[in-house]
């Protein structure tokens, strides 16, 4: 745009004269691409309501047009949208929060929280889902970003977001929202002091709630989160009572892929105290679903688990038999681990085995 308009653009959004509005929301309609958007602009850091509302209700968020206009809001119409939430009625509050999903207003969860805590500001479902639904499309350009100033900016609006769910997943009690918790979930990097510091307290009132997601939410990083206090030596028996009990393919997968070899002496001692593994229960069902390496994982967590040798036996001789090659390798070397007349049967059809290297 040319540097005129940009003056006469820049003068409406800021004069006085309330009559400007309407000259921009004339301006909205005009057939130039850059006179719309500046006249958005323009309308967004007026101070009058009713400019504001043209902009909420009136705007069609999916137009390409306005896209990049609603990314970045004026420091006027942010402040107009936190009054809608807090003073609002509830119609007003949803249409506020459609806004905020749709324009990925990520700077908004630490209100959402805020209010959250208040339980007569309705429709708490709205705000609840809303704050949800935020945290799980940052999590996810969070998972995407690679490097760059937009990576750069994406984290540290991630890190901000991350700490207002903490100290709001530590007040629990004032809200007892889940959506809070699965927001802290879903923006967590893995292991976290605060979450172990929740399933030490039994009257903590989070407590049932982070335990239940742990041992539900497929997410990656709810799984990550789970499979990260492997790695801890304080890692609490409720969490490994869930790692034994999860049977679900997106679990199994992160925790097949989130276990290193050499495996540590934590993680070895945290396998011991395994007794069962609920996923061994369908091994014919899921083996023929995971890869090479994943197979091969599969092996070395259950020789090193606590479940009984029989069974593990049953599994190195099911990977031996029907695994992809790599992992028919790994459990031909876990099986001079075991003795007795079923290992050695095992041994001998190895010896079959067209993969010289399994022989």
């Amino acid at each position: 745009m040319h540097a005129p308009w940009e003056k006469t653009f820049d003068w409406l959004g800021t004069t006085g004269n309330r009559a400007a509005v309407e000259l921009l929301l004339r301006a909205l309609k005009s057939g130039t691409p850059q006179i719309r958007r500046a006249a958005l602009l323009a309308l967004m850091r007026r101070p009058e309501k009713n400019a504001h509302l043209v902009v909420l209700r009136d705007i069609d968020r999916t137009d390409d047009c306005w896209q990049d206009c609603l990314r970045i809001l004026p420091g006027a119409f942010q402040e107009f949208l936190r009054d809608q939430l807090v003073h609002g009625d509830p119609h007003q509050r949803q249409e506020v929060c459609r806004f905020l999903v749709d324009t990925d207003q990520f700077d908004f969860v630490p209100l959402l929280a805020h209010l959250l805590e208040n339980r007569k500001i309705q429709p708490r479902d709205a705000l609840a889902g809303t704050l949800q639904a935020l945290c799980r499309k940052l999590g996810t350009l969070v998972e995407v970003a690679s490097a760059g100033n937009e990576a750069t900016q994406i984290m540290r609006t991630a890190e901000q977001v991350r700490r207002a769910l903490n100290i709001a997943a530590d007040r629990y009690a004032k809200h007892e929202a889940p959506e809070i918790l699965e927001g802290l979930l879903l923006l967590s990097a893995g292991y976290s002091r605060l979450f172990l510091e929740i399933i030490r307290q039994p009257g903590h009132a989070a407590r049932s709630v982070l335990l239940h997601l742990l041992s539900t939410d497929t997410s990656s990083a709810t799984l990550k989160v789970l499979c990260d206090f492997l790695n801890q030596a304080d890692a609490p028996q409720e969490v490994l009572r869930i790692i034994s009990q999860r049977s679900d393919l997106p679990f199994l997968r992160h925790l097949l892929h989130s276990v290193k070899t050499p495996l540590s002496a934590t993680v070895r001692r945290h396998l011991k105290s395994l007794r069962s593994l609920k996923w061994l229960d369908n091994l014919e069902g899921l083996l023929p679903s995971l890869d090479e390496t994943e197979q091969s994982a599969l092996v070395e967590i259950v020789v090193h688990s606590g479940v009984p040798r029989q069974e593990a036996l049953r599994v190195v001789g099911k990977v031996l038999t029907e695994g992809l090659a790599g992992a028919r390798r790994t459990a031909a070397e876990a099986l001079a681990d075991f003795h007795g007349a079923e290992a050695n049967d095992l041994a001998l059809r190895a010896m079959s085995d067209p993969d010289p290297l399994v022989q």
